[in-house]
């Protein structure tokens, strides 16, 4: 499924500009995922904004920029990336990578 069958910028929809602009608070405010998905459900009213899933995926088309993920430190200390790639724990501030209870390891 195509998100955007657009030739130029100027044909974004408004809700596309919505998404963009959310996303843009999102990353700005360092708004967590929860907060953010708090925040549609409380506009959806006057505004239907995209999961952050498909708002990358929309500027991933946008820009022609593929993201690229990385685990961080919980406090942003570090990404667990070079030398800190096997790390289990932050060399700054000691917290986890990992949530702890779960059968997979994730990060936090």
């Amino acid at each position: 499924m195509n998100l955007l069958n657009i030739q130029t910028l100027d044909e974004l929809m408004d809700e596309d500009l919505d998404d963009i602009q959310a996303f843009k608070l999102h990353v700005f405010a360092q708004m967590p995922h929860t907060a953010f998905n708090q925040m549609r459900y409380a506009f959806q009213h006057c505004m239907q904004i995209s999961s952050l899933y498909i708002i990358c995926n929309k500027l991933t088309i946008l820009s022609g920029i593929t993201p690229q993920w990385y685990d961080c430190c919980v406090n942003s200390c570090i990404a667990y990336v070079n030398d800190y790639e096997d790390l289990g724990e932050c060399p700054e501030c000691s917290e986890p990578r990992w949530i702890s209870g779960t059968h997979h390891q994730r990060p936090q």
